[in-house]
């Protein structure tokens, strides 16, 4: 299995635990960001292979992020997984339309996003 560095973008930190325990635990490097700087700043040096970001962030949201990273020649092809507590059919059509290639709604199964 080729080696995947996914980006996690999460401003709770039990979250952020779960998630990069359980993807480690899956054969994943994780890099974690708790906002949209730190992830902008990891995304300047690597380019991950993933990238799980959260809605409700400090400063700049998930779905203007995807669009930003959409919208950059560099990093457009990153898949993104919104993993967020918003759980109406128009956030997830929002999410979707800004550029997000799934969405999970919290609580989730840790198998479920590892798979």
């Amino acid at each position: 299995m080729e080696q995947c560095t996914i980006l996690t973008i999460e401003d709770e930190p039990a979250i952020s635990d779960i998630l990069r325990l359980n993807l480690k635990s899956a054969g994943y490097d994780v890099i974690s960001a708790n906002n949209v700087m730190q992830a902008d700043s990891v995304i300047k040096t690597i380019v991950p292979g993933l990238i799980i970001l959260d809605w409700m962030l400090p400063g700049t949201n998930g779905p203007t992020f995807a669009k930003l990273i959409r919208n950059d020649k560099r990093t457009q092809n990153i898949p993104i997984i919104m993993l967020t507590a918003k759980s109406l059919e128009e956030d997830k059509i929002e999410g979707l339309n800004a550029g997000c290639d799934d969405y999970i709604v919290k609580p989730f199964s840790p198998k479920e996003l590892v798979a």
